[in-house]
């Protein structure tokens, strides 16, 4: 009797830690559950222009006032503008399927302006021209996380054919990293977790127990398991008071006059988007500095007209230089930049006193010469042709 009773309280006991250990497992899946619906109002899926065709990621609303969505510098990589779609519901349920929003883009895409990137923070900022009524921002976490600590992130894989995809995982370690991606060299502190990362989820937010934000989801280690890197908070409130700082910089008279909408471009430039011929739009940069020389004062306006991974060929060379030479405003110039590959700018300096009407023209004809430029090589049209083509606005004009 006594070993039966022993075998049945041993029973009553284990059975006992089971249900308690089957209870602390539900509440954590329903403390899960929360974290995850929280974050989902918040998060976007992304899709930019890339050089074959178009990219995707993930993004997170950090100011519903400004509508600015926070990600990767990799995710938006030299797009102006992007694409940003919010979570959609049906009877409360999420709509995960991503061809629903491919569907309705023309209804519920978003478009947005890309205002700020950090190429070694790998961030950039962009901001939506509306967003989706009762959207919340992101709360952002005061401090950092630490090592032992429990993450969660939403992100949109471009495997498989749905959005929206939670993932859980802990912190490994937090620290500064230098490191290299296809994107570039990055120098900033990353929190290194256990949470799968994989494309399309770059930008996507990463959060505590509490819902609030603690990374931005970045990449994945390849040659480790369960290793990905996320970009810390630290980092992210650090950009983002930067672009605040930037984009509250005062708009000279002169340009605030010219009937242009200016955007600032970091501390030195402004830009201004021209429609151009056929509809595209064309960014022209006003330099926010003079540059002086004795007692002439000058303004450097200029446009990028095409990026190549391979250098002009001497017949491209020989055309710019005869057009600059040919032009009444202006001058072709040709930078390689930090990626190897060479920028061809369209660049003309005016003078410090023009009257804003005078600037806008000086602004629209930089533009004009640069799209003309962009459509052509484009098109694959012929040294020979865009040299005579090209003549109109730059000699006749």
């Amino acid at each position: 009797m006594k070993t039966l009773n022993n075998r049945l309280g041993g029973k009553t006991v284990a059975t006992t830690i089971a249900l308690i250990m089957m209870l602390a497992a539900t509440q954590t899946a329903f403390a899960d559950a929360e974290v995850y619906q929280r974050t989902l109002k918040s998060t976007t899926w992304i899709i930019a222009k890339a050089e074959n065709g178009y990219s995707t990621g993930s993004g997170v609303l950090v100011d519903a006032e400004k509508k600015w969505v926070v990600t990767n510098f990799h995710v938006v990589g030299a797009s102006t503008e992007v694409l940003i779609f919010f979570p959609q519901f049906q009877d409360d349920q999420l709509i995960a399927e991503r061809q629903h929003y491919i569907d309705g883009a023309d209804t519920f895409g978003i478009r947005a302006r890309v205002v700020m990137v950090d190429k070694k923070r790998d961030l950039a900022v962009v901001e939506l021209d509306s967003i989706p009524e009762n959207t919340p921002a992101i709360e952002i976490a005061e401090t950092s996380i630490g090592p032992g600590e429990t993450v969660h992130s939403i992100g949109n894989p471009t495997a498989g054919g749905v959005l929206w995809t939670y993932t859980s995982g802990s912190v490994r370690s937090v620290y500064r990293k230098q490191f290299r991606t296809q994107a570039g060299e990055h120098d900033m502190r990353v929190v290194e977790t256990t949470s799968p990362i994989n494309p399309g989820d770059s930008g996507g937010p990463v959060v505590n127990a509490a819902g609030e934000l603690v990374a931005i989801s970045q990449s994945l280690d390849p040659k480790a398991r369960l290793m990905s890197y996320c970009v810390e908070i630290a980092e992210a409130k650090a950009f983002v008071a930067e672009v605040i700082d930037y984009t509250t910089i005062v708009v000279p008279d002169v340009l605030a006059k010219s009937g242009l909408t200016i955007v600032p471009q970091g501390k030195t430039a402004f830009s201004a988007d021209l429609q151009a011929d056929g509809g595209e739009t064309q960014r022209v940069f006003i330099s926010a500095k003079l540059e002086s020389f004795g007692k002439a004062e000058t303004r450097k306006v200029w446009s990028l007209a095409t990026v190549s991974q391979q250098a002009p060929t001497l017949e491209m060379l020989t055309a710019l230089m005869e057009q600059s030479a040919r032009t009444k405003l202006g001058a072709w110039v040709i930078e390689k930049n930090e990626a190897g590959q060479y920028l061809v700018i369209f660049c003309a300096k005016v003078d410090a006193g023009s009257s804003p009407e005078s600037l806008r023209n000086s602004v629209e004809f930089v533009s004009k010469v640069a799209a003309s430029m962009k459509q052509q090589i484009t098109a694959n049209v012929t040294v020979s042709q865009t040299k005579s083509s090209s003549s109109d606005w730059l000699g006749s004009r």
